[in-house]
């Protein structure tokens, strides 16, 4: 078993430990750490350090790679760094920040990896939390695998605004283009929760119909 996370967020990774407890072998893959401290401020007020357990990679030393280059970890699994793109990142990115140097500038989210799956001619995208935008990240899947078709889109989208799950980051017409793009792909079925929040999804599904599901706690794929 493999796993990639984001060395950005604690709710990206906050069950290593246990995992590692329970798995003595399996490599976590990371993006290159950002030149800083990862920290969410809010209203101008709060700040809080938001990165993985600083402890960690001292402690299990042997257990994280770091992917600074599209790689093929396990036979038709890929994982893609340096997503870049042309679409919009999230709004929600603009509560998270990188401390430099006792200032905070916005989270590029350059450590950020998007993973693809490839089998029997198709690709299944898994985007996280998509901070790059899951319009960023399914663009530099296309362009790693031109002409393969995308079966699937999996993963959170970041659209939840404040309160948590209850708000939006973005407005409806936004989230709605997102959806039309999504469709435009064209992507046959769209796996998404946790923070895209339920609002958003109620817009994405306004859209996308039974091309969209919703993604929860103890869902089972079969792709």
């Amino acid at each position: 078993m493999e796993g990639a996370a984001e060395p950005g967020n604690f709710d990206h990774g906050g069950g290593l430990r246990r995992f590692f407890a329970l798995n003595s072998r399996a490599k976590v893959y990371l993006g290159e750490s950002p030149d800083g401290e990862c920290t969410v401020k809010i209203y101008g007020v709060v700040k809080k350090y938001a990165g993985l357990d600083r402890t960690l990679r001292g402690d299990f030393p042997g257990r994280f790679e770091v992917v600074d280059r599209p790689a093929e970890i396990l036979p038709g699994v890929f994982l893609i760094p340096h997503i870049g793109g042309t679409h919009p990142r999230p709004a929600g990115n603009r509560h998270l920040f990188v401390k430099r140097d006792g200032s905070f500038v916005p989270d590029a989210f350059a450590h950020e990896l998007v993973m693809a799956v490839k089998e029997n001619g198709r690709l299944v995208v898994f985007t996280g939390c998509s901070h790059s935008g899951v319009l960023n990240m399914v663009d530099a899947v296309a362009r790693s695998f031109e002409g393969v078709p995308i079966r699937a889109v999996i993963g959170g989208f970041h659209l939840t605004g404040l309160p948590p799950f209850y708000g939006m980051s973005g407005s409806r017409r936004e989230v709605r283009e997102i959806a039309a793009a999504l469709l435009a792909y064209p992507v046959e079925r769209v796996y998404t929760g946790h923070c895209t929040g339920a609002k958003a999804f109620g817009v994405l599904q306004s859209v996308m119909g039974e091309r969209i599901v919703d993604l929860r706690t103890g869902s089972r794929i079969e792709i």
